[in-house]
């Protein structure tokens, strides 16, 4: 006949087999997990996500890749201009930030290269004579010029004394690669700055005809 001790041992026994079996699954669980990691490529993005996918082909500006868990499906292509890097499923990976930053510094070595200073600054002037449209300065100085020309005398002197701002060059768009060599860069304001003046002096002097002729058809009649 079973006694209290027995039943004791019983429940003991089924107890440790019970937290026995919980250690096993986690264990099981843990290493399944890191296997599941490390079976299939990530590919991180710039623009913070990651994909979980298999590479197919790495060229030099994109790569293909299927998606994991849908490999039997289409293969899409992403430009290496987006990703960060490629960690594989042997742990492997390719670094793309390093490769971008490259070709960037190549960009502008090969807008630069041979250049002197003097052909760096006419070539920002040509490009700000082309990109830089705005006729603020314009109707800034004509229509105070309308209202009561001193006043458009002092406004575009104000206006065209004003130095290119960081702002107001970005607005031209200009060439991101070029914009960071001093020369071209001195170029640009400068010729930005010859335009704005340009601008200043044809609002004002427009300004004044129309008040000269709105007063002779005035006095006429």
């Amino acid at each position: 006949m079973a006694t209290k001790s027995d039943f004791a041992g019983l429940i003991k026994y089924f107890s440790t087999l019970k937290q026995s079996m919980k250690k096993t699954l986690f264990i099981t669980y843990f290493f399944l997990s890191i296997f599941n990691s490390f079976s299939q490529d990530k590919i991180y993005l710039y623009s913070g996500d990651y994909i979980d996918a298999k590479v197919t082909e790495v060229g030099s500006a994109e790569i293909k890749y299927k998606k994991y868990n849908y490999q039997d499906g289409p293969t899409i292509v992403v430009s290496i201009s987006e990703i960060v890097m490629i960690i594989y499923e042997n742990g492997d990976k390719d670094v793309f930030a390093e490769v971008k930053k490259a070709n960037e510094n190549n960009s502008i070595n090969e807008n630069t290269i041979g250049k002197s200073s003097a052909e760096m600054m006419r070539l920002g002037e040509e490009d700000a004579r082309i990109k830089y449209t705005s006729y603020k300065p314009f109707w800034g100085t004509f229509v105070p010029t309308i209202i009561f020309s001193p006043a458009g005398i002092v406004t575009g002197l104000i206006i065209g004394l004003c130095k290119p701002t960081a702002g107001a060059i970005k607005q031209t768009n200009p060439d991101s690669n070029l914009i960071k060599n001093p020369d071209y860069l001195s170029g640009y304001k400068h010729k930005m700055k010859q335009k704005k003046w340009g601008r200043v002096w044809g609002g004002f002097g427009i300004g004044i005809a129309v008040n000269v002729f709105t007063y002779y058809l005035l006095v006429r009649n």
